[in-house]
């Protein structure tokens, strides 16, 4: 096996809403413990993570502090997961919170990449493409590439090179930093107590000694970083059910600016539906709201439905864009999530090369999703056949992003063009083929009584006519094309 790490320093400051970066170049986010309240990651270079907020706020007074959100680093871990599917399907992640020492956390997530090389032309095809996939979901990660995980994220840690073989692991330990393992502090500090700086002097040391030295749980952390002991995780797997939420630090008054927001979870829905191989046809999100004129105000619900399943990320934000042009937001927003329970394959269809039907139907489909979008699903409709032998009674209006069951009906038996209001004919046509009786309809007082035959109209045309048994008069009541 080989394992890529991708170590994500910056993500408790990558998981916060667009809003706060939009508004304020200087800000942090912070972590609490008792009394102390430290940065964990900034904006801002010249303040480092681990400096206590007050005297950050001696150097730079305008700084914004944000608490860290754990919940929101964990959903972009998954969205990042997902993106990671593309290149692997064993994958897994892990945040080692901060040690006593108010350090930030650790976040890392590892993809196998061992069977995946050939397929992107080599390591430095790969290492690129999923550089450039973090990128366009705004996360910045440094890779580190090795037989096992924890080698992995501490050569990430350490910016070192690649290691591709068990035979190049013990010389790339051995000038490793006791600082890029994820060992605990008391540990680190213990080790460089006694003089020790590198991973490989560490090593060296005899392990019954070292073992006393630095316990157990420390010694089964170094097996693993050499692969002498097996990494016993959990792989990843998307949920079934997919919800995202975001919290405004700054609350939005208006549902243009909820724009930014928004791409950002559409985005991540995209990678849930690459990694799931599937389609969306109907979500909705929520955007709960602030307190205005001394009262509360329910959530707003906005229901999203497509004509057809989709993973299109371009189509799905323009469809959302419009829908989100026609709400009006009774007070600020403070959140906006997203929920998608259904999902569906998107249809397709294999063409010829030069055949552009597959991409006229496609662009068919985006006019009609964003109509929806801007007029209601009511708006746009399609005729459907309904079990019932009465023309009049045989169809109803559905609307597009419902899915059709049990049309079995034969149409061409009928023309698809029916007259509003049945034309009296003043002359007999020429009959064509069989005469068909229809009758009854006494249960909802439309009750008829029809003789229904195929006819010669003038200039050649094909009509569908009947004879009414009650007035014993001709009428022409469709046309066939």
């Amino acid at each position: 096996m080989l394992w890529l790490a991708a170590d994500l320093r910056n993500l408790p400051l990558e998981a916060l809403s667009q809003e706060v970066s939009q508004r304020h170049a200087d800000y942090v986010v912070t972590q609490s413990r008792g009394s102390r309240r430290w940065v964990i990651a900034s904006s801002n270079p010249q303040i480092t993570a681990g400096l206590d907020l007050n005297l950050a706020r001696m150097r730079r007074p305008h700084l914004m502090a944000v608490e860290r959100q754990p919940a929101r680093e964990l959903q972009a871990l998954e969205t990042l997961a997902c993106a990671a599917y593309g290149f692997g399907d064993r994958i897994t992640f892990r945040i080692d919170e901060p040690a006593p020492d108010f350090a930030s956390p650790r976040c890392t997530l590892w993809v196998e990449i061992g069977t995946s090389l050939k397929l992107f032309g080599g390591l430095d095809r790969l290492l690129d493409k999923i550089e450039r996939e973090f990128a366009s979901l705004e996360h910045c990660a440094s890779f580190g590439v090795a037989p096992t995980l924890e080698a992995a994220a501490a050569l990430a840690r350490h910016g070192a090179p690649p290691v591709c073989s068990f035979d190049e692991l013990p010389d790339a330990l051995t000038s490793l930093p006791l600082a890029a393992l994820s060992l605990d502090a008391g540990t680190r500090d213990l080790l460089a107590d006694s003089g020790l700086r590198l991973t490989g002097e560490v090593l060296l040391l005899p392990r019954k000694a070292l073992t006393q030295r630095i316990g157990g749980a420390a010694m089964t952390y170094l097996d693993r970083l050499t692969g002498a002991a097996p990494d016993l995780l959990r792989w990843y797997r998307p949920p079934a059910f997919f919800s995202r939420w975001l919290d405004f630090e700054i609350e939005i008054e208006d549902s243009e600016r909820l724009a930014f927001p928004l791409r950002r979870l559409l985005g991540e829905l995209a990678c849930y539906l690459r990694a799931r191989a599937t389609g969306v046809q109907q979500f909705h999100f929520e955007i709960t709201h602030a307190r205005s004129d001394g009262r509360e105000h329910p959530p707003t619900r906005i229901a999203m439905n497509l004509s057809s399943p989709s993973r299109d990320e371009g189509l799905i934000l323009r469809v959302t864009r419009e829908r989100l042009g026609t709400v009006t937001m009774p007070a600020p927003a403070r959140t906006l999530s997203l929920i998608a329970k259904h999902f569906a394959a998107p249809a397709g269809s294999q063409q010829d090369l030069f055949d552009s039907r597959a991409r006229s139907d496609e662009d068919a489909a985006a006019v009609i999703d964003r109509l929806m979008a801007k007029l209601g699903t009511a708006a746009i409709w399609r005729p459907a056949v309904v079990d019932d032998h009465r023309p009049e009674k045989a169809w109803r209006a559905m609307p597009l992003d419902r899915i059709p069951s049990g049309e079995n009906a034969d149409l061409n038996a009928r023309p698809a063009l029916l007259l509003r209001h049945p034309q009296r004919l003043q002359r007999p046509p020429s009959i064509i083929g069989d005469v068909e009786r229809i009758a009854g309809g006494w249960w909802d007082e439309f009750d008829l009584q029809r003789d229904y035959f195929c006819c010669e109209l003038d200039q050649g045309a094909r009509g569908w006519a009947y004879l009414d048994r009650g007035d014993g008069q001709l009428y022409l009541h469709g046309i066939w094309a």
